[in-house]
């Protein structure tokens, strides 16, 4: 039950070949599903997996993404990422994010906008 009302972020990130210029992202998503979106973020890698080591493998995508996509609402499990190059190395990660709940139930009111950490990251490189 208390889980049911967190801002978490998604679980089980993958992604897959659509295109030559397009990736899916698919999620499980976990927490609360009303009032927020999920933030896709990603960009150009140098590398495409992280040891805990390799310290620029997540921060491209959550410091200076190129990709930063809002879905529609956080009952979405999927997503195509289109417009991407060809060859090119990317890696994504996803936000949970709640807007400010102006409810006039003390328990639903939430003046803030809350931002999950983010999911863990993923890498591929286009055909």
């Amino acid at each position: 039950m208390f889980l049911d009302t967190q801002t978490l972020a998604p679980i089980e990130l993958d992604v897959e070949i659509e295109t030559p210029n397009a990736v899916r992202l698919l999620w499980t998503p976990r927490g609360q599903s009303a009032n927020g979106h999920f933030q896709i973020l990603g960009a150009v890698s140098d590398t495409l997996f992280c040891d805990g080591f390799d310290a620029p493998c997540i921060e491209a995508a959550l410091l200076n993404p190129s990709i930063d996509i809002a879905t529609a609402n956080r009952a979405v499990s999927d997503f195509v990422v289109s417009g991407l190059q060809a060859g090119q190395r990317y890696r994504f990660t996803i936000l949970s994010i709640s807007e400010p709940n102006p409810s006039v139930f003390p328990f639903y009111f939430q003046p803030n906008r809350l931002v999950s950490d983010p999911s863990g990251a993923v890498g591929i490189t286009l055909p």
